[in-house]
């Protein structure tokens, strides 16, 4: 609330109006954050400020890092690259095209 009362709103009502109906779009709970709110309005310390990875998007990350990890390690064969990872060939497969999930028992 702060954020909107200090900002001085050169397009008036218009502008403001426009900022809420967005931050209302973006916002995934019951009350908008500032990260749902422009850069141009929150503070230049807030606008620079990354917004986190979710939990599942670290863990995929971890993941796909380890995997190229160990295909760097392996001159980039996959069978030895699963086999150092401890993975079937399959589930290496799947986590290259994406399809990680959190689950690992699937190997």
């Amino acid at each position: 609330m702060m954020m909107l009362v200090d900002y001085d709103w050169p397009g008036n009502i218009r502008e403001l109006e426009n900022v809420i109906q967005g931050a209302v779009i973006l916002a995934e709970g019951e009350s908008i954050s500032p990260d749902d709110l422009p850069a141009g309005v929150r503070p230049p310390e807030l606008a620079r400020i990354p917004v986190p990875e979710s939990f599942e998007d670290q863990i995929r990350n971890y993941k796909l890092r380890l995997v190229n990890t160990a295909l760097q390690n392996c001159s980039g064969n996959k069978t030895l690259a699963a086999r150092s990872l401890s993975i079937s060939r399959a589930y290496l497969h799947r986590l290259l095209r994406g399809e990680t999930g959190t689950d690992s028992s699937a190997a």
